[in-house]
């Protein structure tokens, strides 16, 4: 049942993620990005996704309740399952990050099929690049499941969104942070050397790992 519901709830997140990504499967979209077809613009628009999908499990998302009243009716009997709060947001957290995982995989594929015999995109270059989207997909999720314990609906998505377009501008005007985690310059040094970034996936995954304790910590101590 927690899994059917928590489908049921990433579903119109979901259905819009794939309809945004798919369209970059197209020259003219692409390239108002980049000039070229970079995997860096392909790892971006990714973990844009990782960081629009996260959720606490907890208080029902926009669009698998939309009035008020019923979300809070929702968040009421998902609290009287006789589930632990726990367990409430790990198994939304795992239903999120698999779907975005799955959704890279298949957008990746189809890069390479449709996009990649013309701009020279190889398999090696592409799995180096979807590690490691996943290690830092692990960072993004988990500080967005973190902001889901006390933000929801519109404003979720509306911080989530800014947080990220600020990080990636940013990230890449600070010196010191752009060699280090500026996305552009992490992927396009994955995709001209082939080494992977391992002190940067490692930084991202422990830092994921942060987020979603104190996300465990907060939502069993909240008050609903």
């Amino acid at each position: 049942m927690l899994w059917y519901k928590n489908w049921r709830e990433t579903m119109p997140m979901l259905v819009f993620l794939q309809i945004f990504f798919v369209q970059f499967l197209f020259p003219n979209t692409w390239k108002i990005f980049s000039p070229d077809y970079s995997p860096a613009i392909f790892a971006i628009f990714m973990l844009y996704g990782f960081m629009l999908l996260g959720g606490s499990g907890i208080r029902t998302r926009l669009g698998f309740s939309r009035m008020k009243s019923s979300s809070i009716q929702s968040t009421l009997y998902t609290l009287s399952l006789p589930v632990t709060r726990r367990r409430l947001l790990l198994v939304r957290s795992a239903i999120g990050f698999l779907e975005m995982v799955a959704i890279s995989i298949l957008l990746a594929g189809l890069v390479l099929w449709i996009i990649g015999p013309r701009e020279a995109l190889t398999v090696m270059a592409m799995g180096h690049t979807l590690l490691v989207v996943f290690a830092f997909g692990i960072g993004f999720y988990f500080f967005s499941t973190l902001l889901a314990t006390f933000l929801h609906g519109a404003y979720f998505l509306l911080i989530c969104h800014c947080l990220f377009c600020v990080f990636v501008v940013f990230s890449e005007r600070l010196g010191w942070l752009s060699a280090y985690m500026g996305l552009r310059t992490v992927f396009r040094s994955v995709s001209a050397t082939g080494s992977l970034p391992w002190l940067q996936m490692v930084t991202c995954v422990v830092l994921g790992g942060i987020c979603l304790l104190a996300s465990i910590k907060i939502v069993e101590a909240q008050e609903y």
